[in-house]
């Protein structure tokens, strides 16, 4: 939303595109609302209809994880003001340079102390931000956040070039 209150749009989608996928492979919550300017005829596919063909054929629920990283990428490329000023050239080279990969549960990709191995997208999974705080005795681990599909970590380490400030702890095993 805008200040006042108003919704913004993020994306104009056209014949034939494609809303809801997101929530839909991650079970998170939707992000975003859609409506309509002018009026529209739609398809939905219920997700026990989804999961049913994936149950089956399990290329499915891989060709849907890798849309849906696929869009949460360009969401971030086009919103984060991190990649604000890049040409669509430089944006598109980021894009295809994101690697996927199975982040498992108590993995730490990024530490406390230590700069950041580089930028995360959390494209299903949780993970959660931890600070150690005081020294010897006295020194204990503040949980600051949790962090879910479409969540980011590691930029500030990179952007600020120094060590990270909090440890991220994955939660669950998770896709980034």
């Amino acid at each position: 939303k805008v200040p006042g209150g108003r919704a913004r749009a993020k994306r104009r989608v056209g014949p034939g595109g494609v809303v809801g996928e997101v929530a839909l492979v991650t079970r998170a919550g939707r992000v975003a609302a859609v409506r309509s300017e002018t009026g529209l005829m739609a398809l939905r596919l219920a997700r026990d209809v989804i999961e049913r063909i994936a149950a089956r054929e399990p290329s499915l629920a891989d060709e849907l994880v890798e849309f849906c990283r696929q869009r949460m990428i360009a969401n971030l490329l086009e919103t984060s003001p991190l990649f604000a000023g890049w040409a669509d050239g430089e944006r598109a080279q980021v894009l295809e340079a994101f690697d996927r990969r199975v982040l498992p549960a108590g993995e730490e990709p990024v530490t406390q102390g230590k700069p950041s191995p580089g930028l995360f997208l959390i494209v299903a999974g949780k993970a959660e931000v931890l600070r150690r705080e005081g020294k010897g005795k006295k020194e204990q681990v503040v949980r600051l956040a949790e962090l879910g599909p479409a969540d980011v970590f590691g930029e500030m380490s990179l952007v600020v070039e120094r060590p990270a400030t909090a440890t991220v702890r994955m939660v669950y095993d998770s896709a980034v």
